[in-house]
């Protein structure tokens, strides 16, 4: 469970579907602005995460 979420009433299994799903997505940031350098750790998770994909 989220920080976010941890003074709430939600104890682990709650929501075994997004409990699930959470622990096998990461969430990168993406927008017009996004730095230059920035833009170079995205792409390079990018690549990582498709090498170990396969």
């Amino acid at each position: 469970m989220q920080k976010a979420y941890s003074k709430r009433r939600y104890g682990p299994g709650t929501f075994p579907v997004t409990e699930a799903a959470a622990e096998r997505i990461v969430s990168l940031p993406m927008y017009p602005s996004l730095a230059a350098p920035q833009q170079r750790v995205v792409e390079a998770l990018l690549a990582a995460a498709h090498v170990f994909s396969v």
